[in-house]
């Protein structure tokens, strides 16, 4: 897998991880479906386009339009570009195409001035948390920030400092099982919201109504007094 700017339609370009195979070259491709705003395309580019930094962005990424199964003998390959690994709903329906395996490629250096490390430490914790969602291995490798090989226990087994050149090799598990957070989705987030709401709604009732019994108690005894 390598990470590569494809040109598309229109003048603009897609942020892709490019399955390359020995002696074929270039085959499938994932293209990066939530992209980041003044960093992958500029918003109002007649307008904003043309400000500082912002130059230095000429052509916008065009997003993706679905999850992409990256297969390469037993590995089923699931991506997510960067900061995609946040979206549950990318991740889940990615690896809900069958895939086996979980990759997050990304560069951080723009969030790593002054050896600030608290984006990259970040996404790793990310990373982590949708390995023992899923049940899946996970494979973090990035330009700048900590790379890292993470059990489907969310245990990391190996990884890199920051701003360090080298290469990882591990052996990982390859599953197929399916967890109930890949099964259900945002259900149960969803189902426990409504329950949070009926119980504000009974408890803001309840509370009313004691509130005009109490007010009718001191009625009637004002009467009688």
């Amino acid at each position: 897998m390598v990470g590569a700017i494809l040109d598309a339609p229109g003048d603009r370009i897609r942020n892709a991880g490019l399955l390359w195979r020995p002696g074929t070259g270039p085959g499938r491709y994932y293209t990066k479906q939530h992209l980041v705003p003044f960093g992958e395309y500029i918003p109002l580019r007649d307008v904003f386009g043309g400000l500082d930094d912002l130059q230095l962005i000429p052509r916008d990424f065009i997003p993706g339009t679905g999850p992409v199964r990256l297969d390469a003998g037993p590995v089923r390959l699931a991506e997510s570009i960067c900061y995609e690994v946040a979206y549950d709903g990318q991740v889940r329906d990615a690896v809900r195409t069958g895939a086996n395996l979980i990759a997050v490629p990304t560069n951080n250096a723009t969030y790593m001035r002054d050896g600030n490390l608290a984006e990259p430490e970040q996404q790793l914790a990310m990373s982590r948390l949708r390995a023992v969602e899923h049940d899946r291995s996970v494979l973090v490798a990035s330009t700048t920030g900590i790379n890292a090989v993470i059990a489907p226990d969310g245990t990391v087994t190996k990884a890199t400092g920051p701003w360090t050149r080298r290469v990882l090799t591990g052996t990982v598990p390859l599953r197929s099982t399916t967890t109930p957070a890949t099964r259900l989705g945002s259900l149960p987030e969803a189902a426990f919201a409504v329950a949070a709401c009926g119980a504000v709604a009974l408890g803001v009732r309840h509370h009313g109504t004691s509130r005009r019994s109490r007010a009718s108690e001191r009625a009637t005894s004002d009467v009688r007094g």
